[in-house]
């Protein structure tokens, strides 16, 4: 899976452009349990399966705020776990 999104948007870009937090999207329990198990995006996208783009220039604009490795992970997980709940409604 590939996924594209900013990371560690400044607060004062993130005051200039509307977006949802990611707060506001992930269940608190994904939070609590992955809060301080990764060190870098990498690690976390290493976990979930998912993979960046060098290639791909994203600007801030209104979309998922996320501003930690912990939030990352805390949504990387999330879809993971969304996806695999879907993908079982078909089997």
């Amino acid at each position: 899976m590939v996924l594209l999104f900013v990371l560690a948007v400044p607060i004062s870009a993130a005051e200039k452009h509307s977006g949802t937090s990611v707060w506001d999207i992930v269940p608190a329990s994904y939070f609590e349990e992955y809060a301080g198990k990764f060190s870098t995006i990498e690690e976390v996208q290493q976990a979930t399966g998912f993979t960046s783009s060098s290639e791909v220039t994203v600007e801030p604009t209104s979309g998922i705020q996320v501003s930690s490795i912990d939030e990352h992970a805390a949504l990387l997980f999330y879809i993971t776990d969304e996806v695999a709940n879907v993908g079982s409604c078909y089997l």
